[in-house]
């Protein structure tokens, strides 16, 4: 799965401030949430955190709904 880059984050943040209610629609909001459990992995693994990354994972498995 690819990542966001810098500029598609900030568009998502934007368009999910003007749309809140339409993004609360799992169907809608599981691709971001996936391409951004990656970004984030990838993030935390550049700055060698891969290890944090996992705990927090594993502690919000719950909010991981969509890979469960």
């Amino acid at each position: 799965m690819k990542k966001f880059t810098e500029q598609e984050g900030d568009y998502v943040i934007e368009m999910m401030k003007g749309n809140y209610k339409d993004f609360k629609k799992r169907d809608i909001i599981k691709p971001f949430f996936l391409k951004t459990e990656h970004t984030l992995i990838a993030v935390y693994a550049e700055m060698q955190l891969g290890e944090v990354v996992e705990k927090l994972l594993a502690k919000y498995k719950e909010v991981r709904m969509f890979e469960l």
